[in-house]
């Protein structure tokens, strides 16, 4: 039953008709960390889906390392020699452009075939250091949702703070 109402809510996420003000998408990001903060990216594969979300969180170690407010989401594919792009949200930009092709190549360092298989690239206005702790035991297994709102306690009618706020608040809190 836990399936069909994820799928469902996949569905409208993807339909766009859910709200998506202060929700973190966690992502697992071992290996690719380091060039995930510092390119301000992360890709993922397009068969993964994704539910709507303003903010995403790289896990490391049981805890998720940083934050960083979506701006563009960009699908990329290499077929037949070409790069094929196709924009989902924000600008497909020259600075992009050189990013996507900088991860294609330092996923193939860490044994990543990128390149061939569609993916979706998660921009971030920049990600910023947390250290919001997984306090059960055992990592995860996949990606997970946080609603920033219930977690942080801040006002649905107030603006969302800066996102530097919200990493360093995050240092605050603990999930399972």
């Amino acid at each position: 039953m836990q399936d069909v109402l994820n799928d469902y809510i996949d569905f409208c996420s993807e339909e766009r008709l859910l709200p998506s003000k202060a929700v973190m998408r966690m992502q697992l990001a071992g290996t690719t960390f380091d060039f995930n903060v510092k390119s301000n990216v992360y890709y993922d594969k397009v068969e993964r889906g994704f539910r709507t979300h303003q903010y995403l969180g790289l896990y490391k170690n049981k805890s998720v390392r940083a934050i960083g407010k979506v701006c563009a989401i960009i699908r990329v594919v290499e077929e037949n020699g070409s790069i094929r792009f196709t924009n989902e949200m924000g600008e497909l930009t020259a600075e992009r452009k050189q990013i996507i092709d900088k991860a294609m190549n330092d996923a193939i360092t860490c044994g990543y075939d990128i390149r061939h298989y569609e993916h979706r690239y998660f921009f971030v206005e920049k990600f910023y250091e947390t250290n919001f702790q997984k306090v059960s035991s055992g990592g995860c297994m996949g990606a997970r949702i946080f609603d920033l709102e219930e977690i942080l306690d801040f006002d649905n009618n107030k603006s969302v703070p800066d996102t530097f706020l919200i990493a360093e608040e995050l240092k605050k809190h603990s999930w399972r």
